[in-house]
């Protein structure tokens, strides 16, 4: 299954949030994330990894292979599992790749069939997500919102990390303090 989705960054919050309700956008609400990722390749063009993720009330497993930096460039797949720590064992058992554990934070919209989330990590601003079914559904929900910030189409974690002078950061264990 693709992932469709572009980021803008350089955002205003205030910004997003009144452009979100202003065109009917719903809030979802707020979730706190913790991950565990496993890197599976040191490639710089291919980011590809195994992301075991908890939001207090569901975990999943999910694998994604992105190349370049288009709407369409992930491969993803994803299936609920049980318990967080123990399904990050498995894959740490099974892998011998001691993973990163990671937060972050994020506020959750829903417009028609797209969502759109204001993303929070440790050590950098607030990220725009925009996934949709289609890249026209996410164009169109981009132009439609026409807020400021620079859009970075779907590159990885680590170009943002770079982005705000924290290269290599999104490397590490990331926690909110």
């Amino acid at each position: 299954m693709r992932e469709i989705e572009t980021k803008i960054i350089d955002i205003n919050e205030r910004e997003v949030r009144d452009k979100l309700l202003k065109i009917g956008a719903k809030k979802a609400g707020k979730f706190f994330y913790r991950r565990y990722v496993f890197s599976l390749t040191k490639i710089k063009e291919i980011d590809e990894f195994i992301r075991v993720r908890a939001d207090g009330k569901r975990t999943t497993i999910t694998y994604k292979y992105r190349k370049g930096n288009g709407l369409r460039n992930t491969e993803e797949i994803e299936t609920e599992a049980g318990d967080f720590r123990k399904s990050a064992k498995i894959f740490e058992k099974a892998l011998k790749i001691k993973p990163t554990y990671q937060e972050n934070k994020v506020e959750k919209w829903l417009y028609k069939n797209v969502e759109i989330d204001i993303v929070y990590w440790p050590l950098i601003k607030p990220i725009l997500e925009i996934e949709g079914k289609t890249v026209k559904e996410v164009v169109k929900t981009w132009k439609k919102l026409n807020i400021h910030g620079k859009n970075i189409g779907n590159k990885n974690l680590d170009f943002t990390f770079r982005y705000y002078g924290q290269a290599g950061k999104d490397r590490g264990d990331l926690y909110f303090k």
